[in-house]
């Protein structure tokens, strides 16, 4: 099941189903579904279950929404909370050998994340909006997870049962704010809070049982510039989810990030974006489409 966050002309933003190029509109097709996202993860674990066969048993043609015809906004549209890993090898040598680096010890010993900025992303369609007098506009092609309930002290086998499910991760950067930031030592985040998008929807796990097996490829103007696989990741969903919330909460709705997949972005391939380019993500899950988010850079 995929689930969006639309909002019909005229409309207020509500839940829709995905079903094939049309969205049903959950909570008009059943008054017990909230008609917000954030309503809904809030009662995931009792409300999941009246969401099964929705889409496919409605006969009323006038719920339905031509996915083409709304806006599709970010599925939540304002995460409680963002954070962000750094979980792929083959990115983090790559990123540090440009500046000279190695990998230090400690990336070895546990995951590391990034707190970032709830409050800046646009969903598929809408164009980010980086800094005017940036030179190095740049995409970050990621995986992320939309948390599903309270969860605190996750054992790593337990982190299926704590997500509503998949999305796709643009995490944005503009590289020349980043690396001059970044040597302050307090991470990136000056460089990135300006504005990312995700989306286009929450791809529930039984599309995708096999975390490792999810594809991501990522085009500027149609032309392939990254493609990559999550089990690739030196720590896996279990590993992050588990650390992110050691002595800590998530709670439904935030948004957790897996961090850049090796060559998943511009500055690993030396070339930038333009003002009027478009970012293209898909997810796929042996061989087929789970999504599509598209971006313009601005």
């Amino acid at each position: 099941m995929k689930l969006a966050t639309f909002a019909p002309p005229g409309a207020a933003p509500r839940v829709g189903i995905v079903r094939g190029n049309w969205l049903l509109d959950a909570h008009a097709a059943n008054p017990a579904v909230p008609a917000a996202m954030a309503d809904l993860l809030a009662r995931w674990e009792t409300v999941r279950s009246q969401l099964d066969g929705l889409a496919e048993s409605c006969t009323d043609k006038s719920l339905l929404h031509r996915i083409a015809d709304v806006k599709v906004l970010p599925p939540v549209p304002v995460p409680g909370r963002y954070l962000d890993f750094y979980s792929f090898e083959g990115h983090v040598k790559n990123a540090r050998a440009k500046r000279g680096l190695e990998v230090v010890p400690e990336w070895y010993q546990t995951p590391t994340y990034y707190n970032g900025n709830p409050y800046s992303f646009v969903g598929h369609g809408e164009t980010v909006h980086y800094p005017h007098d940036e030179a190095q506009r740049d995409y970050e092609m990621e995986l992320a997870v939309v948390i599903g309930r309270t969860c605190r002290n996750l054992k790593p086998d337990e982190w299926r049962g704590a997500i509503a499910g998949f999305t796709i991760l643009n995490d944005c950067s503009a590289r020349v704010r980043q690396m001059s930031y970044a040597k302050v030592g307090m991470g990136p985040s000056y460089g990135k809070d300006f504005g990312k998008a995700y989306g286009p929807w929450i791809v529930t796990p039984d599309e995708c049982p096999d975390a490792g097996r999810i594809e991501l490829t990522a085009k500027v103007n149609g032309q392939e510039w990254s493609r990559g696989l999550m089990g690739t990741a030196r720590y896996d969903w279990g590993a992050m989810l588990a650390f992110a919330t050691k002595d800590q909460e998530l709670r439904p709705g935030d948004l957790v990030g897996s961090g850049t997949f090796a060559f998943g972005c511009g500055y690993e391939l030396d070339k930038f974006l333009k003002p009027g380019d478009t970012v293209e993500m898909e997810m796929l899950y042996d061989g087929k489409s789970l999504g599509v988010l598209r971006n313009g850079v601005a």
